[in-house]
């Protein structure tokens, strides 16, 4: 299976505890969320990894990780390349997609993430890919790293400062405007997984009792807002980016 696999990454535990145990079981699922909400989604796959210490070659416990599918495998299977431009603007993106996007973040509450620029000015951008094809305003964007999303709700995870927000588990929609004629579809859409998505998350076997309760109470959350017109119209439509 790891035939022609050249810079997979694995996301592995950060501290001892069943607490951080429990942070990448639900970053997994926000992989797997994805995968159910768009086409161009980076697959994943679980495992348990044994550490052997090289100086004396004694084996720790078996722990549970978690590897990401490699960029280029992702652009062979879907299609598409990857759009190395240094800086991107809300036009070059395909509407749909990105709100699709949009909606996905809002749904886990994740704001760590950036589509136009990134930290350095010769590349973009922050816990993103960008992909495409030959129509340069067909960007697609392809999410990763959710650790500091409010559905893992890390301890050490915090709001950027210039957000409107405190606390991870706030929700802030940070789409944008220019995108608002896709929103009505990209709704029905995570309206119709809505089933799938919890039953995800009920059938992840890692997930412990008290945190699935916890993971479904703030998937709901998102949900009352995706029910409700008015406040769709008020948390998602009016909060966009300019």
């Amino acid at each position: 299976m790891f035939e022609r696999q050249r810079s997979l990454k694995l996301v592995t535990h950060c501290a001892a505890g069943a607490k951080y145990e429990q942070y990448y079981v639900q970053e997994l699922l926000a992989y797997r969320i994805y995968q159910l909400v768009a086409e161009h989604a980076f697959r994943v796959r679980p495992l348990a990894v044994r550490y052997v210490d090289a100086k004396d070659g004694k084996a720790g416990e078996a722990r549970f990780a978690f590897l990401i599918e490699d960029l280029r495998e992702l652009t062979r299977r879907t299609g598409y390349r990857e759009a190395r431009e240094a800086r991107f603007s809300a036009k070059d993106f395909d509407a749909q997609a990105m709100t699709r996007f949009a909606l996905f973040q809002y749904l886990i509450g994740n704001t760590d993430w950036e589509v136009l620029a990134g930290p350095q000015d010769d590349e973009c951008c922050h816990n993103v890919r960008v992909i495409g094809a030959d129509d340069p305003h067909v960007r697609i964007a392809v999410p990763y790293d959710f650790d500091s999303a409010g559905m893992v709700d890390a301890a050490y995870a915090a709001p950027h400062e210039r957000l409107p927000i405190r606390r991870v588990t706030q929700r802030l929609f940070r789409g944008f405007c220019r995108h608002n004629a896709a929103l009505p579809a990209a709704r029905r859409e995570l309206l119709e997984l809505r089933t799938a998505i919890f039953e995800l998350v009920r059938n992840e076997p890692r997930l412990d009792a008290s945190r699935r309760r916890v993971l479904e109470r703030f998937l709901e959350g998102a949900y009352t807002v995706l029910d409700s017109d008015s406040l769709f119209a008020r948390e998602i439509s009016a909060k966009c980016r300019r």
